[in-house]
């Protein structure tokens, strides 16, 4: 790029010497005009350019991060609510049109609110961003994770039965509880799409429903919707 816009500007500088001079009544720029012509672009020329390439690879970095920052949740480094809504609706647009199912989740820390009030809100902001990162890092690839509110975050897995999304966050669970001494636990609620009604309003509200029957057992359990 630094090559061609050179050479433009060399052209570019040797077409307007050349029409100064002759409009001017010079005959022409001559051997020191056509010097002067090619030498100050072929100098100036590799300069603006790369200071122009600079600008342009910021304006690249400027456009990712602000991407980022438009689908992502800035503490948790989690999806966002907006930008799972999106995915999610997506998602059962294409399984309205070609067949399929999927299972959503909805986690919740236990004892999020003790530990606010007893150990502080950084302490609270840390367990959430421990918490994103585990599952980010235990669930599968094509999951998708988002905070959904508060310490409340959830998961949508495609092509994915209640029974198998029961077991891969059942894992999950354990596995929070053992890397964290027992001092991370969460409690899950699971609904299956209705393939009959695939709309995700109501597919959150039955998730919701089951994870307030995990908490009102006493939490650190994966409930699926009317157990």
């Amino acid at each position: 790029m630094s090559a061609a816009l050179t050479v433009i500007s060399i052209a570019a500088s040797l077409l307007i010497t050349t029409v100064i001079t002759t409009a001017t009544g010079g005959g022409g720029p001559g051997f020191y005009g056509l010097l002067i012509a090619t030498v100050v672009p072929l100098i100036v020329a590799p300069i603006m350019s790369v200071q122009m390439l600079a600008l342009l690879h910021r304006l690249d970095l400027t456009e990712a991060r602000l991407r980022e920052l438009a689908i992502t949740d800035e503490l948790t480094q989690a999806y966002n609510r907006r930008y799972f809504i999106s995915l999610a609706e997506a998602e059962l647009a294409r399984i309205r049109r070609y067949g399929g199912t999927c299972t959503l989740a909805i986690l919740d820390l236990d004892n999020f609110k003790t530990v606010n009030d007893t150990i502080g809100h950084l302490a609270g902001d840390e367990a959430l961003r421990e918490f994103s990162r585990q599952c980010r890092q235990i669930l599968r690839a094509g999951d998708t994770f988002a905070r959904y509110g508060g310490d409340e975050f959830v998961v949508l897995l495609p092509n994915t039965s209640p029974k198998t999304a029961h077991e891969v966050l059942d894992r999950l669970r354990a596995t929070l509880a053992a890397n964290h001494n027992g001092q991370l636990r969460i409690s899950a609620g699971i609904a299956g799409l209705d393939p009959s009604a695939p709309d995700l309003d109501q597919l959150v509200k039955r998730a919701d429903d089951a994870l307030y029957a995990a908490k009102r057992a006493g939490g650190d359990a994966v409930v699926d919707e009317g157990a």
